[in-house]
């Protein structure tokens, strides 16, 4: 393949030797002398070569850009394949079995979280029995006919107060109020005492404990202190019927009382009259309300 380029099957153009001026001639002229029109000199006709175009470099340049792109892509990947792939079994923990995740919830159900409240500790007693009653009144009787009971202003319901032995006087309590409903059936035996020796208050706790532990069945005990005060606190019985031992002491006294101070209350609880007595209470107070609120009006 020739290297020139022919501009015109028969015609061309050529320099002249001598002062370049452009002369037209037929190809098949080449190589005769003639005198150029431009200077009069003499010059040979030729048919001059046109140079080969060059390669366009565009063309090589996207081929290596396609050759790099291609790399950067073949190392992504790879790079990819690697972060992906775990590398060895050992290197990270098993997950939990769902035997060890069952183990591990129970565990922490187990363990709650500690509270800045005082503990109560849960003490079931296989054999736990309602009470029945003490000092010689039981929940549910009626309170005798030689026993008033008067209304309490504070609280609109009724009970009866003594300061007398009563019918089965027992140690360390002096004390003793029996609240009623309207009908006149026992619904709480309250009984409070002082005790004379406050050091031993924790001997008279535990024996009354011992005895009511024995009878009813305890379910619950709180223990916890306010300021110098002391307090043991013991749940006893169930089914609707409940008794609470408290004893207090103050060994080290206070500004209002000087001396070792010790206290010990019984309290009896039928909790199905207890709830008529608080209906009834509800009912005398809205009655004097609207008696206070009916007399005012009149008065004005």
């Amino acid at each position: 393949m020739s290297d020139s380029l022919d501009l015109n099957p028969h015609w061309t153009v050529c320099t002249c030797n001598n002062c370049s001026g452009h002369l037209e001639f037929d190809a098949s002229n080449a190589g005769t002398a003639i005198q150029c029109p431009h200077c009069g000199m003499e010059t040979v006709l030729f048919v001059p070569k046109v140079p080969a175009a060059p390669a366009k470099r565009g063309l090589a340049w996207s081929s290596k850009g396609w050759l790099l792109l291609g790399g950067v892509l073949a190392a992504g990947l790879l790079l990819v394949f690697f972060v992906s792939t775990p590398r060895d079994s050992q290197s990270r923990p098993a997950a939990p079995t769902a035997e060890q995740q069952s183990a591990t919830n129970n565990a922490s159900q187990a363990s709650p979280t500690p509270s800045s409240q005082p503990a109560i500790a849960q003490i079931t007693n296989r054999h736990v029995e309602p009470v029945t009653g003490a000092f010689g009144w039981n929940l549910g009787d009626r309170l005798p006919d030689n026993l008033t009971a008067r209304q309490n202003e504070k609280s609109f319901g009724w009970s009866f107060f003594s300061m007398d032995p009563p019918p089965t006087p027992t140690p360390y309590f002096k004390m003793f109020r029996l609240e009623v409903t309207r009908d006149r059936r026992i619904c709480r035996i309250i009984a409070d005492g002082v005790l004379e020796e406050p050091n031993k208050w924790l001997e008279v706790a535990g024996g009354l404990d011992a005895v009511l532990y024995d009878k009813y069945g305890r379910t619950r005990t709180n223990h916890y202190k306010l300021g110098d005060h002391s307090f043991r606190t013991y749940f006893y019985g169930g089914n609707g019927r409940e008794a609470r031992l408290e004893v207090e002491a103050n060994l080290e006294g206070s500004p209002s009382s000087p001396s070792p101070f010790a206290r010990v209350g019984l309290d009896y609880t039928d909790t199905a009259l207890c709830d008529i007595a608080e209906a009834e209470k509800a009912e005398a107070k809205k009655a004097a309300a609207e008696a206070t609120k009916k007399a005012a009006k009149s008065a004005l």
